[in-house]
């Protein structure tokens, strides 16, 4: 079979992680400098783990650590495109900013191809790809593939998909640490500022090694993938949030919160540098230091403490966080701990701590008490509060409030006045009010008004992930059929696609009908007979009604 690996970087794998004495290693790792220094991106990658120490190579090797060294490596083979330099990093840490820039220039915002690449190099039989097998388990196990791919699995997930990988990895003669339960600790280091870094799904990667450059890099894709750049130090830190507007930085330094805002980022970076040279100064005019500033700085620490809780699945210390926040006046972790409560089941609480969080001064926090009390509440008393809400600018209220005056909840049924409160939502970007304006642009008998209107709603509402996503997919596949179903055939198919791999069951059943009527019956029979299996009502019916005498009843 062909491998992975070319030959000379299979002999120094034998070598470093298959035997057991300091000389082998040796020789394994001129082998892979060599390789390296010849241009083999994925020689640089596993070169770098001989500078790691345990787990990354075995006891009696005898290698010295060099953190600066692995570093280097580690971003030479990431910068030459190598799946496996990728696996690397994931399986020790997380990207830095620099290494992220370096990862989109080959993947082109295509995460998953990226771990379908890392995967491939984990196949074989044993000659090289059982240690790319180890990376990719130690990369589930230490949460690098779910900063990846940005889905949060829990320890017991982790250790479940990492056990294969790692198992695989012993059986072919890997002789390094493959239990899951143990893992090496991050590195360690005499920085007195160390670099966290907030995804924007939720996720933290903290590093202790770094330099102005990731500053920098940090900056510059920061709208796209850092919701927070933090430096902190014991209770000390200084983070920058980027708005609408400018940026926003929080500070806390020796006990004294203060607030500031930059428009420029040459600023902002030229303020973190200065942190990390220890010039650290909240006394400058530019700092807000009056006790609304500082309460709100404290209010924030709390809410990101609250989050790091939720996405490790403390909830118990999640709800304290937000309750210290909520104590000290800060209505949006009052509407946190209402909407906590709401998902419980448990209302009567929920409604108390959305009641008080409509008290607070901030707009953006009644906005969403009001919001979410509309939801919770029925009749006149829940239009009332949407009212409120979508006067405010709350998107997904003009929805809701369209759907009361549709179905005629706490209100006269108005369908003039639903249209006009949808159009609202649309406006403002709210998935549901878009859904509901593609479909008005069909008849009831079917037939399509505004095809081009219906398509730009529905493409806004597939821009990113939301809860309406498959049903959008559905709607715009339906669209493509009407409008030239043979032009756009790979577009509906991919559609349709999408939400059977959501498992979005009308949309799979759709994807069914759409083979048999391409006459690809054998694909329709096998769609059809999982939709059954899944216990899908309308699947079942039809197998039914195909029993009577049907000439489909054959196939299943």
């Amino acid at each position: 079979m062909e491998y992975k690996f070319q030959p000379m970087v299979q002999e120094a794998i034998e070598l470093i992680w298959k035997q057991d004495d300091s000389k082998n290693c040796e020789k394994g790792r001129t082998l892979l400098r060599r390789a390296a220094e010849d241009g083999d991106a994925e020689a640089w990658a596993l070169l770098s783990l001989t500078y790691l120490g345990e787990p990354w190579v075995g006891k009696t090797s005898n290698f010295e650590n060099n953190i600066a060294e692995a570093e280097r490596c580690l971003k030479k083979s990431l910068s030459e495109g190598s799946p496996v330099g990728l696996l690397a990093i994931l399986a020790r840490r997380s990207l830095y900013p620099t290494e992220e820039m370096d990862f989109w220039d080959y993947w082109d915002d295509e995460r998953e191809t990226a771990v379908v690449e890392m995967e491939e190099y984990t196949e074989g039989d044993g000659n090289g790809e059982d240690l790319a097998a180890y990376l990719f388990g130690m990369a589930y196990l230490r949460g690098g593939i779910d900063i990846l791919t940005g889905k949060r699995l829990d320890k017991g997930q982790r250790q479940q998909l990492a056990k294969p990988f790692l198992e695989h990895a012993r059986t072919q003669g890997i002789r390094l640490n493959y239990n899951p339960e143990e893992m090496s600790k991050p590195d360690d280091s005499d920085a007195d500022w160390r670099l966290k870094l907030w995804l924007q799904n939720g996720l933290v990667i903290t590093f202790d090694r770094y330099d102005t450059e990731e500053f920098q890099a940090a900056l510059e894709i920061m709208e796209d993938t850092y919701k927070v750049i933090e430096l902190y130090h014991d209770k000390d830190y200084l983070s920058v949030r980027q708005t609408e507007d400018n940026y926003e930085l929080h500070a806390m330094l020796n006990g004294k919160g203060a607030l500031r805002r930059e428009d420029s980022r040459e600023q902002v970076l030229s303020l973190l540098q200065a942190w990390l040279g220890g010039k650290t100064d909240l006394s400058a005019e530019e700092w807000q230091n009056d006790v609304q500033a500082v309460r709100y700085v404290k209010w924030q620490w709390y809410l990101d403490k609250a989050e790091v809780c939720k996405n490790r699945d403390g909830l118990d210390e999640m709800v304290t966080a937000l309750k210290q926040a909520a104590n000290m006046d800060c209505g949006k972790a009052m509407v946190r701990l209402g909407c906590y409560h709401q998902e419980k089941g448990e209302k009567d609480v929920a409604r108390q701590w959305f009641l008080q969080a409509v008290k607070t001064e901030e707009h953006d926090d009644v906005k969403e008490a009001c919001y979410y009390l509309g939801c919770l509440e029925e009749g006149q008393l829940a239009v009332q509060y949407l009212e409120k809400a979508a006067k405010m600018g709350a998107a997904s209220a003009w929805a809701k409030l369209g759907n009361c005056y549709r179905n005629g909840l706490g209100t006269l049924m108005d369908s003039e006045k639903a249209m006009i409160c949808y159009k609202k939502g649309a406006d403002l970007g709210d998935y549901e009010a878009l859904y509901v304006m593609a479909c008005s642009c069909r008849s009831e008998d079917g037939t399509w008004q505004d095809i081009p209107k219906a398509i730009s709603c529905l493409r806004k509402v597939l821009s990113e992930e939301n809860d309406w996503q498959n049903e959008a997919r559905l709607l715009l596949a339906q669209v493509f059929m009407a409008q030239n179903p043979g032009k756009n055939a790979d577009r509906i198919g991919r559609l349709l696609a999408e939400t059977k791999y959501d498992k979005y069951l009308p949309g799979w059943l759709e994807l069914a009908h759409y083979y048999k009527a391409q006459g690809r019956i054998y694909q329709y029979g096998q769609e059809m007979d999982a939709l059954i299996k899944a216990g899908y009502e309308p699947a079942i019916k039809e197998k039914e009604d195909m029993y009577r005498g049907s000439e489909w009843s054959k196939l299943f």
